[in-house]
C-alpha cells in the first residue's frame, strides 16, 4: 500500500512538473518580442539550465544490465541518445517500442544509453523481469545510486538528451519522445558532424 501511494504521488508530481515544463517550453518557443528584446526560442530558454545545450555533456561511467560498463566519453564518434526511465513510469514504458524501432534502424550509427534509474526501483529484478518480458535489445545502463540522474538534473521521468558525435549536448526532452522526434533530431544532429 505504501509503494502504491508513493508511486501515485510521484506520478502526480511528475505529470504536473512535465506539464509545467512543456508549458514553459511552449511559452519560450512563442514568447513575443518586447521592449527591444528578440523572440526567445526553446533552445535559448534551455541554455539557462546548469546542464547546457551546446556544451559538452557531463561524463559518467555506469554498469550495464549484462555486466559490462559504459563510459559516455568513450562513445564519441557517433551521436548519443540518453534516456532516463523506470519500470513503474507509464510514460517511460510508452516510449520503449519507439526506442526499439529507432535502435533497429540506427543502431550502427547512434549509441543509445537507456539509463534505468535503478535507485528508484524496488529491486533490480523488476528491471530484469520487465526487459525479459518485452524482448527489447537496446543497451540498458543502471544508475544504481541515482547520481547520474542528479548530475543531469532529471526532475521527472522520462527525460532524454541527444548529443552529437563530439559529445556536445544538442537536445533536451523532458517527457516522452516519439520515433518521429528521434528521427528528426538525428537528422539535425548529423549536420553537426
Amino acid at each position: 500500500m505504501n509503494r502504491s501511494l508513493f508511486i501515485g504521488v510521484f506520478l502526480a508530481v511528475a505529470l504536473i512538473a512535465g506539464g509545467i515544463s512543456n508549458w514553459r517550453s511552449a511559452q519560450a518557443e512563442k514568447a513575443p518580442a518586447s521592449q527591444g528584446q528578440e523572440e526567445v526560442s526553446r533552445d535559448e530558454a534551455t541554455r539557462s539550465l546548469p546542464i547546457q545545450i551546446e556544451r559538452p555533456a557531463p561524463d559518467f561511467t555506469l554498469p550495464t544490465l549484462d555486466g559490462g560498463t559504459v563510459t559516455l566519453s568513450e562513445l564519441r564518434g557517433k551521436p548519443v541518445f540518453i534516456n532516463f526511465w523506470t519500470t513503474w513510469c507509464p510514460f517511460c514504458l510508452q516510449e520503449m517500442p519507439d526506442f526499439q524501432q529507432f535502435f533497429s534502424r540506427h543502431g550502427e550509427e547512434v549509441h543509445m544509453a537507456i539509463i534505468n534509474v535503478t535507485a528508484a526501483e524496488e529491486t533490480l529484478d523488476d528491471v530484469r523481469n520487465f526487459l525479459a518480458s518485452t524482448g527489447y535489445t537496446f543497451p540498458i545502463l543502471l544508475d544504481t545510486e541515482g547520481d547520474v540522474a542528479r548530475m543531469y538534473l532529471v526532475r521527472s521521468l522520462p527525460t532524454s538528451f541527444f548529443l552529437d558525435a563530439q559529445g556536445i549536448l544538442r537536445y533536451y526532452y523532458p517527457g516522452p519522445v516519439t520515433l518521429e522526434t528521434l528521427e528528426e533530431a538525428l537528422q539535425e544532429i548529423q549536420q553537426f558532424s
